[in-house]
């Protein structure tokens, strides 16, 4: 975040919250409790193991995208990276 958007933040909302890894990969466990057949809650955190070093957790959520159903579009954008991820090995520059 810029400098600007930070001093808005902190005099909207007191400041920044806390984050970590391991509290957003927390997050998506929830996500994925709630609505297990969105496939973007198993894309973001596919991502998240790909750039904290868990490779073995990528690939299960990876595949699982593609088994999934989308139901709206950004499932079909998530599906479509994990597609492309899956192929080439390669995360787009957007994560």
């Amino acid at each position: 975040m810029n400098l600007l958007l930070k001093g808005i933040v902190r005099l909207a909302y007191g400041g920044l919250p806390e984050a970590s890894n391991a509290q957003a990969i927390q997050n998506f466990k929830k996500a994925i409790e709630l609505a297990p057949s969105r496939i973007i809650h198993h894309l973001q955190p596919a991502c998240l193991y790909h750039l904290t070093g868990k490779d073995t957790l990528v690939r299960p959520e990876l595949k699982l995208c593609q088994t999934l159903t989308p139901v709206d579009l950004d499932d079909n954008d998530a599906k479509r990276i994990a597609a492309k991820v899956t192929d080439t090995g390669k995360w787009p520059s957007v994560f």
